[in-house]
C-alpha cells in the first residue's frame, strides 16, 4: 500500500485499514535473497542463507527463529576470549583480560552502540578495575537479544555481510551451529517416515538431480508413498530444495503462484502471472535451489483444445533446466498418457523433453510386506502383532493401499480419544477398519477407483468377518496371523457380492 494512503484512528472502521500492518508481513523475499546468494562461492554458506530465508516464512518468522536460536545455544554466546576464560574457570577478569575482552567487544562498537566508557571506574586506568566475567556474558546476551534479528536479516540481504567465524561478535560459533541445524533438519525428517523401497528410490533419485543439477522423472502408482517421501526429502533440505504441488488448473496465474509461495516470492492477489513468473525465474536461476514438482502430470494441458501446447513443461525446460536449475517431477502413469494425447493433437515433439530428462525412475507397483509392516508399526506403535497384521492385510486388499493404513489408524485413534484413552485398542481398530473397508467396497462398486490388478476388494470381507467378533482387546485379541491368512485365501472362497458382516 502506498505510504500516502493512511487511515486515522478516529476514521470510520474499515477492514483494509490493518492490511499494511507489520504483523502481516511475510518472510524475506526469495528473489532478493537469491541475488545475495548468487554472490557466494561456498555451497555451505549458500545453503545456510537459503535455510534462514525458508525459516523466515515459518510460523513466527525470523524473529521466532532468532529467539529459539539464542535460547537453545545460550551457552555459546560470548567472545572467544570470554569462552577461553570460562574454560579456565576464571570468575574475575584482571587488567590484561579486561583489555582483551574489551578489544573484541569494542571493535563492533559502531554496529552495536556499546558505550565507550563501559569499563570506566574510579581509577585513572579503567582496565585495572576487576570485572566479573559474568558481566561480560550478560552484555553479550543482552546485545544478542537486541541485535540478532537485524543481523540475520542483514546476513540474508546485504551483499557486504560476511558469513565467517566473526560474523556475529557475540556468537562466534554461529556458522557451526547453523550447519548443525541443517543436519538436524535432515535427521528429524528421516524420523517421520519409514525407509521403504519407494522412499529409498525417491530420495536417491532426487539427490542425484540435486547433485547433477538436472531434471529427473519419478513415476509410480498412486498411494505408494511417493508424495510423502518427496515432501520429507524437501523438508530435510530446506536450504537446497522446495516442494511444489502443481495445480490442476490451466492458467499460468495459479501455476506460478504455487511456485512463488513455495519459494517465498511475492504472490499477492493483485500481482499478475507475468510478474510472478519473472520473480520466480530470477530466484531459481540465481539461487539454483531445486524444485520438486508433485502431480507433474498437471504440467500437461488439462483441456481438449487442439492448439493447447504444454506451456508449463516448455517453461520448466527453457527457464529452469537450461539454466542449471535442478528439477524433480513426481507423477503417476497419467504423465505418459497425457504426453501421447498432446503429441497426437498438437504435433508437439517430445525429443527436447526426452533429451533434457537425465533419469527416469519407475517405482515398484507393490511394496514389500515388510515395508507395509514397518509403516503400520510407525503409525500404530502400541499395536500388537495381530493388530499390525490386520492393518497390513487391509492395506494389501484395499483400493487405498498405503494410505489405507494412515486413514484406518487415524480413525481408530480418534475413536480412542473420544472415549478418553490415548492408546488404540483392538475394538477401535476393528471399528475403523470396518468403516474404511466399507468405503473401499463402495468405491469399487461405483467405479470411483479401480482395484489393483493383484487384489480383489472382496478380500476385505474376511477382515470384517474376522475382526467384528472382537469386542475388546482386554477380553479377546486378534487371532495371531489369522487375518493375514484369511486375506490370502479370500479370492477363491468368496463368490458373489460383498456384504458387511453383522
Amino acid at each position: 500500500m502506498s505510504s500516502t494512503r493512511k487511515c486515522a484512528d478516529s476514521a470510520i472502521f474499515s477492514q483494509e485499514r490493518y492490511s499494511s500492518s507489520n504483523e502481516f508481513e511475510d518472510g524475506l523475499l526469495a528473489n532478493l535473497v537469491a541475488r545475495r546468494v548468487a554472490l557466494l562461492d561456498n555451497a555451505a554458506d549458500r545453503e545456510i542463507i537459503l535455510y534462514l530465508q525458508a525459516m523466515s516464512h515459518m510460523p513466527g518468522g525470523l524473529r521466532s527463529f532468532s529467539q529459539r536460536l539464542l535460547v537453545d545455544h545460550q551457552d555459546q554466546i560470548g567472545t572467544p576470549a570470554m569462552h577461553a576464560l570460562r574454560a579456565k574457570r576464571v570468575t574475575i577478569c584482571n587488567e590484561s583480560e579486561n583489555r582483551q575482552i574489551n578489544s573484541e567487544i569494542m571493535s563492533f562498537k559502531y554496529q552495536l552502540g556499546i558505550e565507550a566508557d563501559l569499563l570506566k571506574g574510579p581509577g585513572a586506568n579503567p582496565f585495572s578495575n576487576p570485572v566479573p566475567l559474568k558481566k561480560y556474558f550478560d552484555i553479550c546476551i543482552d546485545s544478542a537479544r537486541i541485535e540478532a534479528l537485524d543481523d540475520l536479516r542483514n546476513l540474508c540481504l546485504n551483499p557486504d555481510s560476511k558469513l565467517t567465524a566473526g560474523s556475529f561478535w557475540y556468537f562466534p560459533a554461529f556458522r557451526e551451529v547453523m550447519l548443525m541445524l541443517l543436519e538436524k533438519c535432515e535427521a528429524e525428517a528421516g524420523k517421520r517416515l519409514v525407509m521403504t523401497e519407494t522412499t529409498r528410490r525417491v530420495w536417491d533419485t532426487l539427490e542425484y538431480a540435486r547433485d547433477g543439477q538436472c531434471m529427473v522423472l519419478i513415476d509410480g502408482l498412486a498411494r505408494i508413498g511417493k508424495t510423502f517421501s518427496a515432501k520429507c526429502w524437501c523438508d530435510a533440505r530446506p536450504g537446497r530444495a522446495r516442494y511444489v504441488q502443481v495445480p490442476s488448473t490451466n492458467d499460468d496465474l495459479t501455476f506460478f503462484r504455487s511456485i512463488a509461495k513455495a519459494l517465498g516470492v511475492g504472490s499477492g492477489l493483485s500481482m499478475k502471472g507475468q510478474q510472478m513468473r519473472e520473480r520466480v525465474e530470477l530466484t531459481l536461476q540465481e539461487s539454483k535451489i531445486m524444485v520438486v514438482f508433485d502431480e507433474a502430470h498437471y504440467c500437461w494441458p488439462q483441456n481438449n483444445r487442439r492448439e493447447a501446447l504444454p506451456v508449463r513443461l516448455n517453461w520448466i525446460m527453457t527457464a529452469l533446466v537450461n539454466h542449471g536449475v535442478p528439477v524433480g517431477l513426481i507423477t503417476t502413469p497419467q504423465f505418459a498418457a497425457q504426453q501421447k494425447i498432446v503429441e497426437k493433437k498438437t504435433g508437439w515433439a517430445s525429443e527436447q523433453f526426452i533429451g533434457r530428462l537425465s533419469h527416469y525412475e519407475k517405482l515398484p507397483d507393490i511394496l514389500k510386506e515388510s515395508d507395509l509392516q514397518a509403516v503400520a508399526q510407525m503409525q500404530l506403535p502400541e499395536g500388537n502383532e495381530a493388530m499390525i497384521d490386520a492393518v497390513v492385510g487391509f492395506a494389501k486388499t484395499s483400493a487405498k493401499y498405503l494410505s489405507g493404513i494412515d486413514h484406518a489408524v487415524k480413525r481408530a485413534r480418534f475413536l480412542a480419544c473420544s472415549r478418553g484413552r490415548k492408546s488404540v485398542s483392538a475394538a477401535e481398530l476393528v471399528e475403523a477398519l470396518k468403516g474404511s473397508a466399507m468405503q473401499s467396497i463402495m468405491a469399487e462398486k461405483t467405479a470411483l477407483s479401480g482395484a489393483r490388478p493383484e487384489t480383489d476388494p472382496r478380500a476385505l470381507h474376511p477382515i470384517l468377518k474376522e475382526t467384528t467378533r472382537v469386542a475388546d482387546s482386554s477380553s479377546e485379541v486378534f487371532s495371531r496371523g489369522g487375518i493375514a491368512k484369511r486375506v490370502q485365501t479370500a479370492h477363491s472362497r468368496l463368490p458373489g457380492d460383498v456384504v458387511l458382516a453383522k
